[in-house]
C-alpha cells in the first residue's frame, strides 16, 4: 500500500526517505502521537484548560516539521532519482497537497488555542468580573 502511494504520487520520501525524514518520523512516533492522545482526551471530555499548553506544544511542533517537508518537495531536484519523485510543478503540488493539511490544522489549532477566550483563562476572568 505504502509502496504504491509512493509510486503514483511520485512521492519518494516515503519510498526512500532521506535521514532527515526518519528523525522527523521519530520525534513524530516518540513526541507527537502521545500529545494527540491527551489533546483528543482533553477535548473528548470537554473543559479541560490545561490542554492549551501541550496543544501548543504539538501544533508548533507538526506544524513546524512540514517546513523541510514541504521545501523540500518545493526546492529538491528529483531528476534521475530512483525512486521518481515529483518532477513537474503539477506532481509537486499533488505531493505538497497531501501534506499541506499537516501544517494546516496544527496551525489552526495553535492559533485557537492563543486566541480562545476559555482556554487563555479570559472567559473565567470575565465571568468572575460579572458575577460580582
Amino acid at each position: 500500500m505504502t509502496a504504491e502511494y509512493g509510486r503514483v504520487i511520485k512521492d519518494s520520501m516515503v519510498l526512500k526517505p532521506p535521514a532527515w525524514y526518519k528523525s522527523l518520523c521519530v520525534c513524530e512516533i516518540t513526541f507527537q502521537a502521545p500529545l494527540i492522545f491527551l489533546c483528543t482526551y482533553a477535548f473528548v471530555l470537554g473543559g479541560r484548560r490545561w490542554i492549551r499548553i501541550p496543544a501548543i506544544i504539538y501544533g508548533t511542533h507538526v506544524a513546524t516539521t512540514l517546513i523541510p517537508i514541504l521545501a523540500h518537495i518545493g526546492y529538491h531536484d528529483f531528476t534521475g532519482e530512483t525512486p521518481q519523485g515529483p518532477e513537474t510543478l503539477d506532481d509537486r503540488l499533488k505531493v505538497a497537497g497531501i501534506y499541506l493539511p499537516w501544517f494546516v490544522w496544527p496551525a489552526l489549532l495553535v492559533w485557537r488555542m492563543c486566541v480562545s477566550p476559555f482556554y487563555s483563562g479570559q472567559a473565567s476572568a470575565t465571568n468572575k468580573r460579572k458575577a460580582h
